[in-house]
């Protein structure tokens, strides 16, 4: 629905960039295969002018950049529910490093979850990549890695020490 709503609205504006808010071009990595659930347009009482431009903008040129894109999070909830939302996040298929390349106003945030902080003058937007399931496997890897990094910054402090 929210799609259709994008798709009306952006047509006005620019013929081209109908279906830009939630294309389908997409590089796949283990996301999964259903499509979210969209909301929007005249049922939900949800208005472009209430979107942030900056939102919009992000979303579009990560879209071009043939990731999938979403506006989520408190952002929505707060439009579904008739408030004005406060600020606006992203979930994208992008890894953080390659937001990073796709605006130059982007900070890289969060040390076990990255987060890329794209900022359009006062407004933050927070972009976050999928989540995925994680194998037992792979949670083991990632747990000795992380403790063996911690007793090799340990060793390198006990040795500067000394």
């Amino acid at each position: 629905m929210i799609q259709k709503l994008f798709q009306r609205i952006f047509r006005r504006r620019n013929s081209t960039a109908a279906g830009t808010i939630t294309g389908s071009a997409s590089r796949s990595r283990n996301l999964p295969s259903h499509d979210p659930k969209r909301f929007g347009g005249s049922k939900e009482g949800v208005h472009l002018h209430d979107v942030s431009q900056a939102a919009i903008r992000t979303c579009e040129a990560l879209q071009k950049a043939g990731h999938k894109a979403f506006i989520v999070g408190g952002g929505v909830r707060d439009l579904l529910l008739g408030r004005r939302p406060k600020d606006f996040d992203i979930g994208t298929s992008a890894q953080p490093y390659q937001v990073k390349k796709l605006f130059r106003n982007c900070w890289i945030i969060g040390r076990r979850f990255r987060l890329a902080h794209v900022r359009f003058g006062t407004k933050n937007i927070e972009v976050a990549t999928f989540r995925r399931l994680v194998t037992a496997e792979e949670l083991a890897a990632e747990e000795a890695a992380q403790a063996a990094a911690r007793a090799e910054a340990e060793a390198a402090r006990a040795a500067a020490e000394a």
